[in-house]
Order: C-alpha cells, then structure tokens, then sequence
C-alpha cells in the first residue's frame, strides 16, 4: 500500500467490543499512537488497518442480454474487444472479454432486455470505428465530433444497446 494511503486504530476491548480510535491516519501516524497506547499497559488489544471508508468503488462487470449473440460479439469485436465462448456448469452460454479491471459478457436475451443500457469505450480512432461500423450496416446516432470528454461518437448495436465511442482528451 502506497504512503498516501490511509489508516485507522481500532481498539477491542476486555469485552470483545472493537471500535474505532481514530481514522484517517498515516501509516506512519497510525503506528505511533499505536505504539502510544500500548505503552500504557491496559489490557486492550490496539492494530491499525487500512481505511476503506474513501475507497471508491470500480465498475467490474457489465452484462448484456442480446437476441442473436453472434452479431452482438461481431459489432463489439469491430471495437476491438476479443472474446471467448464461456458457459458456467447448466447456465447459458455466452461470450466474456475481460481487461484487468473489468468484465464484459454478451449473454442469449431470453424474455429480459438490457436494451436501454447505455455504456461506453475508451477508443483510439472513433472516426474510424464509426465508419467501419457504417458498413457493416450499424446505426450511427450522434456523428464523431469533439466534446468536453474527447472527441465522441454514439453507436446502436444490433439490439439497440446505445454505445458510446470517445478519444479521451
């Protein structure tokens, strides 16, 4: 962990009841006053650990539902996403693009839709995504045109999902 990081002392006490001393210490810091309070000889359990309390969290899955999976996997492998055909013991099979932080799956609709999600990508060309997917017959919604986001274009893919292409600044 980084030393920008932040600590919390708790405390459990004679009875088993752990709570907070304080919060939002330095490692560093957080160790003194441990130290600090120990030394003092009660018969309290002190330990510091990493607070959790500002984490933020991390979009690590998406899941799409898609009538024809085939055509949804070849509209996003023009975005340049490689998959791979899973199935989970009885479940559905279907397709999963993962990167280091998030996971991407295209599974068969059954009565469920997905296709008001709105979702985007981090692209280095939309300009040429959105002529790639111009002849492959996709819906163009908003042409490729500079934003306060980067230079963006939104998509529609075979089952409607609107999708957005952006050149980050």
């Amino acid at each position: 962990m980084d030393e920008q990081s932040r600590w919390t002392l708790w405390r459990q006490d004679d009875n088993g009841s752990s709570a907070i001393i304080e919060a939002s210490l330095s490692q560093q810091d957080a160790k003194a006053r441990q130290k600090e309070l120990e030394d003092r000889g009660h018969k309290q359990l002190y330990w510091i650990e990493p607070d959790t309390s500002k984490v933020r969290p991390a979009l690590n899955l998406v899941v799409i539902r898609a009538k024809d999976i085939e055509a949804s996997k070849a509209f996003y492998k023009t975005l340049g996403l490689t998959f791979e055909r899973h199935q989970h013991g009885k479940g559905l099979p279907h397709y999963t693009y993962e990167t280091n932080s998030c996971v991407f799956e295209i599974y068969p609709a059954q009565d469920e839709s997905s296709s008001t999600l709105r979702m985007g990508f981090s692209v280095a060309d939309p300009d040429h995504l959105v002529e790639l997917l111009i002849n492959s017959g996709n819906k163009i919604l908003t042409a490729p045109k500079d934003s306060p986001w980067g230079r963006r274009a939104v998509v529609q893919d075979p089952d409607g999902h609107k999708v957005e292409l952006t050149k980050l600044k």
